[in-house]
This record gives structure tokens, C-alpha cells and sequence, in this order.
């Protein structure tokens, strides 16, 4: 919650005061897919992003008239070492992963949407691998289905740490 939640709260009531003062700004706030729907074993990290949700979604509409736009970055799959040095229950890196880089999407290419979607004013970007992509639909046509995928993931990530 602190890196994930604060930390963008308290840097945005750094800037709002001014943004409001000069009657425009933009806030562009990286969540990601797990802002939208469960992942399994990621909890906290959920609960974060589903708190920046409501955050910035309650502060676009407060600050309509301010001419202060909210862009939230939806992503999921960008080529990085992210799991390798996420943290575990434990506090222990939790490593090597089946995360294969080469299905993910360049830190380049994530970089060209979100400023097209910055110039867009897009209220929410989503920006993914086709996987998470595909988890988001089903989650909203068939929420059951949607968490019999993500069982599946989960015992799938037990058998990749086994």
C-alpha cells in the first residue's frame, strides 16, 4: 500500500494545488490490470491498485470544472525483471519466474501508447499482453468463468514454484 497507493496520493496532493490554481494538468497514474480483476497470490498488490481506481476515478470527477484530466494506466506484460524482484509472504525474493519476456511488450512500445493515449485524454489506457487482455473480457462476460481461469493460474503458479 505504501509504494502502490500512497506514494501516488502523496505526490498528487503535491501538484493539485497548483493544477488547480492554473486550471488544467494531467494525471496519469500506472495501475495495472490487477487494479481491474484478482490475481492470485497478489492480494495486497490488488487492493492497491483497486484503491488507485477509486482514488483518481472520485478525483476526475471532482475536478471536472478544473479542466484536470485523469489518464489510468491499465497494464499488463511489459518486458521487465518486475516478478523477479517482487517480494513473496515472506519477504523473500520470489525470483526466477515462467514469465517468458519474450510474450511481453517493450518498455518502448508501452511508452508510444501511453503518450498517444496522454494526447487522447484517455480516462483509462489499457495497454497488455493478449492473456491478460483476454482475462479482462471474460471477467466481464462470465465473472464464474473468469474465476475458474484464475483457480487454474494458481495452481499453475504452484507447479511453477515447485
Amino acid at each position: 500500500m505504501e509504494v502502490d497507493f500512497f506514494a501516488p496520493i502523496a505526490l498528487t496532493k503535491l501538484v493539485l494545488p497548483r493544477m488547480i490554481e492554473q486550471k488544467s494538468g494531467h494525471l496519469v497514474v500506472t495501475s495495472s490490470v490487477a487494479g481491474k480483476h484478482a490475481v492470485p497470490h497478489h492480494s495486497a498488490y490488488c487492493a492497491a491498485k483497486h484503491a488507485l481506481h477509486g482514488y483518481f476515478d472520485t478525483l476526475r470527477v471532482e475536478h471536472l470544472h478544473d479542466n484536470i484530466d485523469v489518464t489510468l494506466l491499465v497494464i499488463a506484460g511489459i518486458k521487465s525483471n518486475v516478478f523477479r524482484h517482487a517480494l513473496t509472504g515472506d519477504g523473500s525474493e520470489y525470483g526466477p519466474s515462467n514469465w517468458d519476456d519474450r510474450n511481453g511488450i517493450t518498455a518502448e512500445e508501452c511508452a508510444e501508447r501511453v503518450v498517444t493515449g496522454m494526447l487522447n485524454r484517455d480516462y483509462e489506457l489499457v495497454i497488455g499482453i493478449e492473456v491478460a487482455l483476454e482475462a479482462m473480457r471474460i471477467r466481464e462476460k462470465d465473472p464464474h468463468a473468469f474465476v475458474e481461469r484464475m483457480a487454474g493460474m494458481m495452481k499453475w503458479m504452484a507447479k511453477s514454484q515447485g
